[in-house]
């Protein structure tokens, strides 16, 4: 009875903890141990996927060559930005005990997926002609 409260009255921080562990998990693996994983859609398909360079821009961003992170994809500074805004927003949840974060993915999600889809086709033109 008191587990079934607590596990109540904790849900929205297990959901963001159960978010946050695997991106942390992904983000040591990516950048901190530096092992590389290929693209499974450019190894099967022999062409760039929208995300392809996204690892490298990252680890350029990180080594603060702004223009170098451009090179490898547009979008990374983006992108570099939204995750550690989330990162900080997920976290922000948990101390709070709130879902906040997650209620905003879902209305931007489901109002503008198609903006969304747009820009995943347009980087994967400029993937697959530019570099």
């Amino acid at each position: 009875m008191l587990m079934e409260m607590i596990l109540r009255n904790n849900k929205n921080r297990i959901i963001n903890i159960a978010i946050l562990i695997p991106l942390c998990v992904l983000f040591v693996i990516l950048f901190v141990l530096k092992i590389e994983i290929p693209c499974m859609f450019k190894s099967i398909l022999g062409i760039s996927c929208p995300a392809c360079g996204m690892t490298r821009a990252i680890n350029e961003i990180f080594k603060a060559n702004l223009l170098g992170a451009l090179r490898y994809n547009v979008l990374s500074i983006f992108i570099f930005c939204f995750i550690i805004i989330s990162y900080i927003f997920i976290i922000y949840d948990i101390i709070k005990n709130t879902r906040k974060y997650i209620d905003f993915m879902n209305r931007v999600l489901t109002k503008y997926w198609y903006i969304i889809l747009i820009i995943l086709f347009v980087m994967f033109l400029i993937n697959n002609i530019f570099y």
